[in-house]
């Protein structure tokens, strides 16, 4: 167990209580044990790789709010996650999360919402849900509405020499300047 728990504490055993330790333990064990089943059976295909990045994705977001750096937001009554003020600022006393109770909190929670947030993405991808009785999201052919292949283009945003209208969309890197370190962000993550 204490390799598990060494696994999910990467970041330093004091960013953890010694139950969330154990909690986030627990599920980074269950989750391997889950992984090597299918492995051993021969059914990791593709899609359920994709599936176990999706629980993956999950704790991760299940630890980044169940933490020693956890607050209570009050005005929103619900717990702000670890970045919510993009350092690793200290706190007086933290918010704790319930991992298993009561239903739809925890681990539930964190899958709805990494669930929404790929919905999302998949829907300003052009696909679309099915109405009724579908399994999920259509993903046939690409819709003509996107131009293949994307242009990717790397560089400082302020740089770029664009005309209006020609960008569909822009990601960048968030302006945390020299107030996060970014090896304690890797760090932070229990399954990167």
């Amino acid at each position: 167990m204490l390799h598990y728990i060494n696994t999910v504490c990467r970041a330093g055993k004091d960013i953890f209580s010694p139950q969330q330790q154990l909690v986030h333990g627990y599920c980074v064990q269950a989750f391997r044990e889950l992984v090597d089943a299918d492995r051993d059976l021969g059914e990791l295909t593709e899609l359920r790789q994709a599936a176990w990045c999706y629980v993956a994705l999950a704790l991760d977001k299940l630890i980044s709010v169940n933490n020693l750096l956890c607050r209570w937001h009050s005005n929103r009554s619900v717990i702000a996650g670890t970045f919510d003020s993009h350092d690793f600022g200290m706190k007086w006393s933290y918010a704790e999360l319930s991992i298993t109770n009561p239903p739809g909190m925890g681990l539930e929670w964190s899958l709805d919402d990494v669930g929404d947030c790929i919905d999302e993405l998949v829907e300003m991808s052009g696909y679309h849900k099915p109405e009724r009785g579908g399994n999920g999201w259509m993903i046939a052919a690409a819709p003509e509405s996107i131009a293949l292949p994307a242009e990717v283009i790397i560089g400082d945003a302020r740089m770029l020499d664009l005309d209006d209208g020609s960008v569909d969309a822009i990601v960048f890197d968030p302006p945390y300047h020299n107030n996060v370190n970014y090896a304690e962000l890797s760090d932070f993550s229990m399954c990167g």
